[in-house]
């Protein structure tokens, strides 16, 4: 594991720059100043950013903040701004008025994150999510934390096999009662975000619905075949990105309601001869479904139910098609399909035993792919494992298959 003493010093090199008992003191200037590495908005978003990453959205997520750029910007209700400044409007008339508002804002939390009330945390309105949460992290009791450095609910719920309607608060205590009484939290943290790289995928729903788009016998055909058939003007652009989506993109195949397989692309987009404008793909096949009744957990544009053709899950519902889908249907979870969909398509045997489709003439024109594609995000705060965990990948793939480049 890890080395995570530098972490550990730098979390006590800001407590002792920034203990709770000078918040309720700082000065606009040392809250937030454009160009100052010493302001506390700099240290929580930037010199902090490896004990849990807020970084990304919007610099109003400090109620206040001091503006780099200068141009002129016009008050919308919402939004106000001075030369100098920009704040929410509902906080004050004016930069500073809203200042004395958010340093109130967090000396409370940092307070509540000290008597450990998550509850109260979640309770407390006044500030986003994600910086609020990231304060309380680094004023808790460290000798007794109730808190990991992770701010998202994703990964949380994926972990604990929640979804992200749970709070933040329950999921922040249904990770934590899983945490090993002799595991340090930042080692923890990361414990939480290794789970969540292996289940952060890009996963798509693809439906063959009900007549009259395809007969009982068609959907049964391009079963037997092992062929993804959608036509190319599909709307909201899910047509072109059926089209477009690389070899080894992951998907769940349903008919309407009903969940069939999991597969994985094998090929690009050729014509079906199933008309003007059908286009057909070939997959392998991860896991087929143990069992195929209709789905009703939701009624998600991702989900059998939901009323569309080729859609991708979003990060936010990964733990929810899990806990609904993969588990129920396909008695498999994410990790499980990471670990199917990595495997060299040319290789890796096919899940039902059948065998691989023949495939038609391409499109005139069109060159086969070689390659093999497949999309997986690797997403989270710097010193997480992110980069040792795909050197490890492009390591073992290297000593299997033989050296690849990248560029």
């Amino acid at each position: 594991m890890s080395d995570f003493q530098p972490q550990y010093a730098r979390w006590d090199e800001f407590l002792s720059v920034w203990p709770a008992s000078r918040l309720a003191t700082m000065t606009l200037d040392e809250y937030s100043l454009a160009g100052s590495k010493d302001s506390f908005t700099y240290w929580i978003e930037s010199r902090l950013d490896e004990l849990g990453s807020i970084w990304g959205g919007s610099a109003f997520k400090f109620g206040v903040f001091s503006r780099k750029d200068t141009e002129a910007k016009t008050n919308d209700g919402k939004l106000s701004y001075s030369d100098t400044h920009g704040w929410y409007s509902s906080l004050g008339a004016t930069a500073q008025e809203a200042f004395e508002q958010v340093r109130g804002f967090v000396v409370q939390v940092a307070t509540l994150a000290a008597q450990g009330d998550l509850d109260a945390i979640e309770a407390f309105e006044h500030l986003g999510e994600a910086f609020k949460w990231k304060i309380a992290f680094h004023y808790q009791n460290r000798q007794a934390p109730v808190i990991v450095d992770i701010f998202k609910r994703a990964p949380l719920a994926a972990f604990v096999g929640g979804t992200v309607s749970q709070s933040m608060a329950a999921l922040q205590k249904a990770t934590l009662a899983r945490r090993p009484v002799d595991l340090g939290i930042l080692e923890f943290g990361h414990q939480v975000w290794e789970a969540w790289s292996q289940k952060n995928l890009a996963i798509w729903k693809l439906s063959h619905g009900n007549s009259p788009n395809f007969t009982d016998a068609e959907r049964q055909h391009y079963l037997d075949g092992q062929w993804a058939v959608m036509h190319r003007d599909t709307g909201k652009e899910q047509g072109k990105r059926f089209a477009e989506a690389p070899v080894g993109t992951l998907f769940f195949l349903c008919h309407g309601n009903s969940p069939q397989r999991i597969g994985q692309f094998t090929s690009a987009a050729m014509p079906c001869a199933k008309g003007d404008g059908w286009l057909q793909r070939s997959y392998r096949v991860l896991k087929p479904a143990n069992r195929t009744d209709r789905y009703t957990a939701n009624s998600k544009y991702w989900s059998p139910q939901g009323n569309t053709t080729f859609w991708q899950v979003g990060a936010d519902d990964l733990p929810e098609l899990e806990s609904t889908l993969l588990k129920p249907f396909f008695g498999t979870d994410l990790a499980e399909v990471a670990a199917l969909a990595g495997e060299p398509i040319a290789a890796a045997g096919l899940g039902d035993g059948a065998a691989p489709p023949s495939e038609p003439t391409p499109v005139a024109g069109s060159k086969k792919s070689t390659t093999t594609c497949f999309n997986r995000i690797y997403y989270g705060p710097p010193g997480t494992g992110k980069t040792y965990t795909l050197m490890q990948l492009l390591k073992r793939d290297q000593t299997a298959y033989g050296t690849r480049h990248l560029r």
